[in-house]
């Protein structure tokens, strides 16, 4: 298994960083912000909930990822899983509040993939690190310059 952590610092309270991490509506404003298309549930998520990410990749190819929540803990953190025709990860993202900020910690976990694709797996992970990364900046600075 392979795994790969990173976090951010928003200077917002815990809950409302929560709740804007886990409102469907919110999710097209960080998730591939420049080059996807984000459907997810009406409501709040909850152990269960799909949505789904489409995106036009470096090659021009369209690519539809689903994830599925598997655990959370109200305020404390959200686990979400996708299964793709290679690979299999998991991304915990944690919330923890310091004195009026929270610490965003998001934990990616990949299952070494079966036969050849295990010599790709290295190059993988760097591509969802990136990615996660990426949303991970998005979301800091869209929740950042929301009204409280």
């Amino acid at each position: 298994m392979r795994s790969e952590e990173m976090s951010q610092v928003i200077h917002r309270p815990a809950a409302d960083v929560y709740s804007y991490a886990t409102n469907p509506a919110h999710f097209s404003t960080w998730i591939g912000k420049n080059d996807s298309q984000v459907s997810g549930p009406d409501g709040p998520i909850e152990i269960g909930s799909t949505f789904s990410v489409q995106r036009v990749d470096s090659d021009s190819e369209r690519r539809r990822i689903i994830y599925k929540v598997v655990a959370l803990e109200p305020e404390e953190h959200v686990t979400i899983q996708t299964t793709g025709r290679l690979l299999t990860y998991t991304a915990r993202r944690s919330f923890a509040e310091h004195n009026g900020a929270t610490t965003v910690t998001e934990r990616i976990e990949m299952e070494d993939p079966p036969g050849i694709a295990r010599l790709l797996a290295g190059f993988m992970m760097g591509r969802i690190k990136k990615a996660h990364q990426q949303n991970l900046q998005e979301f800091k600075t869209s929740l950042e310059e929301t009204a409280p």
